[in-house]
């Protein structure tokens, strides 16, 4: 069970920095990364983690492993465009 709940596939955003929360949830007990990058998973399940957007499109790429090892691999892409 993976979900990604923000952001939404092909969802724009504009700010001036560039940093994202990524946000989602799995079964309680599973390691999340983020792009390669270990995600804060609370005890019901949900995650969330940290990421740096580049300008334009970015993959993010969501990995949950459960207690058994079996992998769940969800993958969304945003759009990031900089304020000056």
């Amino acid at each position: 069970e993976l979900e990604i709940i923000k952001p939404g596939n092909g969802e724009k955003h504009k700010s001036t920095g560039h940093g994202y929360k990524v946000l989602g949830q799995t079964e309680p007990g599973a390691v999340v990364f983020v792009n390669e990058q270990l995600a804060l998973v609370s005890l019901d399940g949900s995650f969330s983690a940290s990421i740096r957007l580049e300008r334009g499109s970015n993959e993010i790429k969501v990995v949950a492993k459960d207690a058994a090892e079996n992998e769940t691999e969800e993958k969304v892409y945003i759009e990031f465009e900089k304020i000056e």
